[in-house]
């Protein structure tokens, strides 16, 4: 059964392979934008507190077992050193794949399910990925606003 499962979900989710698509971003960010310069500055304690109070307490833990609640309950004490992680991974001082793992599990889409479509995957993704992703996809959504026209709102 479980040879079926990793059958099927190969069969979706592909094995890692190169990009089929290569931006070539210095046509869209131009000398001018001071969007790298913005997305690479120092993640303030402010900024981290803000994310780590806007996610959900009890969702389930990665590999690393640790809720947000842990974070939360422990802020006053951990802040700082849970500041300087994500600092110190843009700064390329942290080796990111040493946290950067997930459990794949299967959830039912509907009751009674016993084939393989009748499941879909998620990841439970390790508590700092999801604080470090939260922090990139702020600064990103800030940075949208320069990048795409207010007029081209629909999907972005």
């Amino acid at each position: 059964m479980a040879d079926m499962f990793k059958s099927h979900f190969v069969s979706i989710l592909g094995a890692s392979r190169e990009p089929l698509l290569h931006i070539n971003w210095s046509n869209i960010i131009t000398p001018q934008h001071d969007l790298l310069r913005d997305m690479a500055a120092p993640f303030s304690f402010s900024e981290v507190d803000k994310v780590i109070k806007s996610m959900k307490s009890y969702k389930s833990p990665g590999p690393d077992g640790i809720t947000m609640e842990f974070y939360k309950s422990f802020w006053g004490k951990i802040g700082p050193l849970v500041v300087k992680i994500p600092n110190d991974l843009m700064l390329q001082h942290a080796d990111f794949q040493k946290i950067n793992s997930a459990f794949i599990t299967l959830i039912p889409k509907k009751e009674g399910a016993n084939a393989t479509n009748d499941f879909r995957p998620i990841s439970l993704e390790n508590s700092l990925v999801k604080i470090f992703s939260k922090l990139l996809a702020n600064r990103l959504a800030e940075q949208m606003k320069s990048l795409i026209d207010n007029k081209q709102g629909a999907f972005t």
